[in-house]
């Protein structure tokens, strides 16, 4: 993304069998230099995979600028043990005169459901924001999810252009090399530059894959964070 205020928003319009419609929305005075999304359409035969999104504005009103943000999701179909919950951020709406700092998070699993949590800290604004969840049982090795972050290899303090990392899928090892969906999940950029971050992925194995996060010119990137959700597809 290269934007100079973080509004932005990705949304599916349509989906058919062969083709999906995305938009990447800006709105105000927001200058909108380029943005780009991963998409994931999970398999329809798979039961276990659950997911649904989640917006501050179903709590309140995005004229009002709020801290904290957390509802209690409930899953459709119940799991036999806790499962796996990765979150991570859709739409964002941070305004001016502050860093950009924002956080998509999950705690409370249990096999009925789990609190997501949209937040942002110190003196920042979050007007208002929007996250996607994905579920799975944890016992999958077909499927694996997690998080990874900049704080992974840097503290924040030491800000720098270009990031990466290696995450591993954990044991056992994965049949082959897995299709990987990754998205954001944490954002803290300075105010007063624009906000440029690239992601990308590399050397994807049945071990882990090595992760990208780069931002360019005067950017100020203190911290990102992602989650990963990697799948091994029927052959």
């Amino acid at each position: 993304m290269d934007v100079n205020i973080l509004r932005l928003k990705a949304e599916v319009r349509s989906v058919a069998d062969d083709r999906a419609f995305v938009n990447m929305v800006t709105w105000a005075d927001t200058k909108h230099c380029g943005s780009g999304c991963s998409w994931l359409s999970p398999p329809s035969n798979d039961p276990d995979i659950q997911s649904g999104r989640y917006s501050t504005t179903q709590d309140h009103d995005h004229s009002k600028s709020q801290k904290k943000t957390w509802h209690r999701v409930t899953f459709e179909h119940p799991y036999a043990a806790p499962p796996k919950v990765v979150v991570w951020l859709d739409s964002i709406n941070s305004g001016p005169g502050h860093n950009v700092r924002v956080t998509a998070w999950a705690d409370g699993v249990t096999s009925d459901g789990f609190t997501i949590h949209l937040d942002t800290w110190h003196d920042s604004n979050l007007w208002s924001a929007g996250a996607t969840w994905l579920a799975h049982s944890a016992w999958r090795t077909d499927v694996r999810s997690g998080t990874f972050g900049i704080e992974d290899v840097r503290p924040s303090s030491a800000h720098r252009p270009k990031n990466h990392g290696r995450v591993s899928w954990g044991a056992p090892e994965m049949a082959r090399p897995p299709r990987v969906f990754t998205a954001l999940r944490m954002l803290d950029f300075r105010d007063g530059k624009f906000i440029r971050l690239s992601m990308n992925t590399s050397e994807v194995t049945t071990t882990g894959m090595t992760w990208h996060m780069d931002s360019w010119e005067d950017t100020i990137f203190y911290q990102a964070g992602a989650v990963f959700v990697a799948f091994n597809d029927e052959q």
